[in-house]
């Protein structure tokens, strides 16, 4: 049975493992990671999406999914113990190893430091970058033009913010800066594009995928 309070204690673990440096090779593939949810029989079914790019072209190499019953409740703060395993097992079927991680969530920017990106990029040893759309924790401080999001007295984070998008909120998942988290995520928004380019494909083709599934039988965790 899940036991929210001994995860919250793995998360304080985990979190001593993000590398908060820019620890990477030159990055050519590039993976959006997302899940999208249909209701069957009582149920939430998750559907994970990991879809690889080419950098800096964008261009769709490869995507990998993997459909299953989420194993826990949403829980705020928990939310990789809901969709992290789901995404990890769409991730083992790529036959692409991509350099860098996009994720639909926060990394660091988590009140122990480990949100979803920071959790999958540690478990994989990735790097790995977190792109939310609402502030979870910290607050918004501005140095030299830069907004960034402290949490606990660390610059975990930067705010995006540009006329005519919502903001987002890019924080370092592992082995990536803040800062070069805050740049690539810039560099791979298309025109008129809220989120960067892998992700909005992974939530796409999982939205995609969660409207044809609507209905049939969801897998149970295992």
């Amino acid at each position: 049975m899940f036991n929210p309070a001994r995860a919250r204690l793995l998360q304080e673990k985990l979190a001593e493992q993000v590398v908060f440096r820019d620890d990477f090779p030159p990055v050519s593939l590039v993976a959006g990671l997302d899940v999208s949810y249909f209701r069957t029989s009582g149920a939430f079914c998750g559907v994970a999406v990991v879809a690889v790019l080419r950098y800096p072209s964008l261009t769709l190499v490869e995507y990998a999914y993997h459909v299953e019953e989420a194993p826990v409740p949403y829980i705020p703060g928990l939310l990789a113990y809901r969709e992290a395993p789901i995404l990890l097992k769409a991730y083992a079927k790529l036959s692409h190893d991509p350099d860098l991680l996009l994720v639909d969530g926060h990394g660091a920017t988590h009140p122990r430091g480990l949100g979803i990106a920071s959790h999958i990029g540690v478990v994989l040893d990735k790097p790995s970058i977190g792109v939310a759309k609402k502030l979870l924790t910290g607050t918004v401080e501005e140095h030299q033009g830069v907004k960034y999001v402290v949490v606990n007295g660390v610059r975990a984070g930067i705010v995006i913010e540009e006329p005519g998008r919502k903001k987002l909120y890019v924080s370092t998942g592992h082995r990536v800066s803040p800062r070069t988290a805050y740049l690539l995520v810039t560099r791979m928004r298309k025109p008129r594009a809220g989120l960067p380019e892998p992700i909005r494909v992974a939530d796409s083709l999982s939205r995609e995928l969660a409207r044809k599934l609507r209905g049939s039988r969801c897998p149970e965790p295992g």
